[in-house]
């Protein structure tokens, strides 16, 4: 019985029937026709990757701004930015797409398809394995150029700042038994994560601390540890001139402590984040939590950066990088080299080799004019340029590759997976989320943010928040000269990485912790079904840019097919423990895979998460 004071809930058919409902589903499959639209013309670019390359930032699509702006980016002055910004990448869009349509020949409708060992096409051209050394980056020319400077310049110093930069991987903490899901993420490990470290530009320029938990099982860690000694990882390099000072670049460490934290995250008491002095201390303090790295070199750069020299009371000018990289994730080969340059040019302008503008067009409103802006209205007031560098910033990417496993008796033409594109204008991805701030700066004041949440929360506050003021702007008039051009600051304590088609890469797998998106979502499956052009780019940039194997992408899908079902029981299991996400939802989906473990065993198999018999398969 229905009370009389109640409101009666509408039928869903009358809920979905109304005009209101049907008008939105309009503007969704007008925004998702555009978005596929932006995505194809820029990606298309990626097929010229032996030729000379245009700006990659120039590509990224800002059809989602316009749309969202009255959301994460409120003010005016962002959403005339975008609408202009628009308008530039669609006409430089239409270009790259007539360059890479003649160069290779290809058509809308061209698909690639995979060889008979189950590698596309795309791939098996690119496999050759590159030298680390004289991989090439696709950076701005004077990116590579800045690192050096910093290096050369103010040598007579007794004490010239320095870039310390520390990589920080998380595998299996608080989730030691779990030994299923350990070889699965081991596996992924090896075949996303791994090489795109190893093969980094910078490769020798920062340190690469992986966390893992002090009871990992012995076997496990006895795989990690072969691992890495077989790909070069645990490798020392000279600091020295002499080469007497030998440098560990990879530790692995014993400890269920973190020190890239986001605000959602609890954590012990006597840990500081993004403190290097107390993590440092940590292992030092505890030798036998070192698997792997020598305990010489945590106390030897503790030491350096404890040193009267460059003390937290003596001004320290030093500026320290965390950068995050779940271990079943990867970057773009250039990734940590750019991150490195853009530290410079911010935090140490000085060092960066240009001459920044003293003074800054603005418009009517007083907000920096954009230089399409200028070029529309060169008698635009200009005030002074007073460049204040941060005490700290974030930086992330926006653009990833999703790597999916797939089924290979029902998808036997795609034995290495498949990818799908990820575009974000508003959030940020985890793999690469980097906060720098400079020695001399307390850590414990350096906002603690979701991945999710930083662009929303810094953009807004301004400059103040970091301690900044003035804009990093160099020459961006059209004649100036090409490596003159730099990303664009709009004065905040955030930048996105836009230096690449893509900069980041995902595995979406049943290992994950949070089990979101392990599957492609409607969008991606419309934008490649449209632009099938745009799954022969990514595979083409997986190995270029992200050193991935397709050998052992397909291992890795072989080894997934195997064992489903155990990983995801497991996974399940591990849900909730310290320091992992504890979705009711993703619990629920964990334990379908669990449960269906048993329906497959008594005759059923499983198609899009369903379990059906041998019999509706084969009638398909």
């Amino acid at each position: 019985m229905v009370s009389p004071n109640r409101k009666t809930r509408p039928s869903p058919a009358s809920i979905m029937s109304s005009p209101r409902i049907q008008h939105q589903d309009e503007i969704k499959r007008q925004l998702m026709m555009l978005t596929s639209c932006a995505l194809f013309l820029f990606v298309m670019g990626t097929l010229i990757l032996m030729t000379k390359m245009p700006d990659p930032s120039t590509l990224h699509s800002v059809d989602t701004v316009v749309k969202s702006s009255s959301g994460h980016l409120k003010d005016e002055r962002a959403r005339r930015a975008a609408a202009i910004e628009l308008e530039r990448i669609r006409s430089r869009a239409k270009e790259l797409n007539h360059i890479a349509a003649d160069k290779y020949h290809l058509k809308d409708g061209d698909k690639p398809s995979a060889n008979e060992e189950g590698e596309h096409s795309s791939n098996e051209k690119h496999e050759k394995k590159r030298d680390p050394a004289v991989f090439q980056p696709k950076l701005r020319e004077n990116v590579s150029q800045s690192k050096h400077k910093l290096r050369m310049a103010n040598s007579d110093s007794a004490s010239p700042p320095r870039l310390i930069h520390i990589l920080e991987t998380r595998f299996m903490q608080n989730q030691p038994n779990l030994v299923e899901l350990a070889k699965a993420r081991l596996h992924l490990f090896a075949t996303i994560c791994l090489p795109t470290v190893i093969k980094q530009s910078s490769w020798g320029e920062f340190a690469w601390v992986i966390r893992t938990d002090p009871n990992l099982d012995e076997q496990i860690k006895k795989d990690l540890i072969s691992l890495l000694k077989r790909s070069g990882a645990l490798k020392e390099v000279a600091v020295d001139k002499d080469g007497n000072d030998k440098r560990s670049l990879t530790y692995v460490v014993g400890s269920n402590d973190n020190y890239i934290l986001a605000n959602s995250t609890n954590y012990k008491t006597h840990v500081k984040p993004f403190d290097i002095r107390d993590m440092l201390s940590s292992m030092v303090s505890n030798p036998d939590s070192l698997f792997a790295g020598k305990f010489e070199s945590a106390q030897s750069l503790l030491n350096e950066i404890n040193s009267k020299q460059s003390n937290v009371d003596n001004d320290n000018d030093d500026v320290i990088l965390w950068t995050r990289l779940d271990a079943d994730d990867g970057l773009n080969l250039g990734y940590m080299e750019y991150v490195q340059s853009q530290a410079v040019r911010f935090f140490l302008p000085e060092y960066y080799g240009k001459d920044m503008l003293k003074e800054i067009t603005v418009d009517e409103q007083g907000h920096i004019a954009l230089p399409d802006v200028i070029r529309q209205n060169p008698n635009l007031p200009k005030r002074r340029n007073k460049y204040t560098p941060p005490k700290w910033t974030y930086w992330c990417a926006g653009r990833n590759i999703d790597w999916f496993i797939t089924d290979l008796i029902h998808d036997p033409a795609h034995k290495n997976g498949t990818v799908y594109p990820v575009q974000h204008v508003n959030v940020c991805v985890t793999p690469g989320v980097t906060v720098a701030l400079r020695g001399s700066f307390d850590p414990l004041k350096v906002p603690r943010l979701d991945h999710d949440k930083i662009i929303s929360y810094l953009r807004p506050k301004g400059p103040k928040l970091c301690h900044r003021s003035g804009i990093s702007i160099f020459d961006e008039s059209d004649e100036a000269e090409k490596d003159d051009k730099e990303e664009p600051d709009d004065g905040s304590c955030f930048h996105m990485v836009n230096a690449y088609y893509f900069a980041a890469l995902r595995s979406r797998t049943p290992t994950s912790a949070g089990m979101m998106g392990v599957s492609p979502d409607d969008m991606q499956l419309m934008l490649v079904k449209k632009q099938p052009i745009l799954t022969y780019a990514m595979w083409v940039l997986m190995v270029r840019e992200f050193g991935v194997s397709n050998k052992t992408l397909i291992g890795t899908n072989e080894y997934f097919a195997k064992h489903v079902y155990d990983i995801a029981e497991e996974n399940a299991r591990g849900q909730c423990t310290r320091g992992h996400s504890c979705k009711t939802s993703s619990k629920d989906l964990l334990q379908q895979y669990a449960d269906l473990k048993r329906e497959v065993q008594n005759g059923f198999d499983v198609v899009d998460g369903f379990a059906v018999s041998a019999q509706h398969i084969s009638g398909v």
